[in-house]
């Protein structure tokens, strides 16, 4: 009797289990500050918190010690939504940032900023393996 109790409670919170509605991997290759990635459409669909992951992050012709991703809602107009520093590794060192739950619409990240600046001085990032969660 208890095992098919346990059996209900558990088929009872199995819709209470949080999913995320879409995510997507990439890389980047050899980008500078302001590259943009891949569009994506958040239907607000859950509760779930935008996240931006990395690993495998490396300066192309210089040491790159942090990077910038700020999260953008596109439309007529451009929304920053948040932007993050990541910490650049080159081994598989992974990092994520959980911008929040994000309302309806449709967003992209761009880079914005090496080592603290705007200004890539020449200098190019590449990310090995990149990712969004929404």
């Amino acid at each position: 009797m208890a095992a098919a109790g346990a059996l209900a409670t558990c088929i009872a919170l199995t819709p209470l289990l949080a999913h995320a509605e879409g995510s997507w991997t990439g890389s980047m290759s050899a980008v500078n500050t302001g590259f943009t990635s891949r569009s994506w459409t958040d239907k607000n669909a859950d509760a779930n918190g935008t996240i931006i992951w990395h690993k495998y992050c490396t300066g192309v012709y210089s040491s790159i010690s942090t990077v910038h991703y700020r999260l953008e809602k596109t439309g007529l107009l451009v929304e920053n939504r948040g932007e993050a520093s990541f910490g650049c590794f080159s081994g598989n060192t992974y990092r994520e940032y959980n911008y929040g739950r994000q309302p309806a619409g449709n967003y992209r990240f761009m880079v914005t900023k090496f080592n603290g600046s705007t200004n890539s001085n020449g200098n190019r990032l590449t990310v090995t393996e990149v990712g969004v969660k929404y």
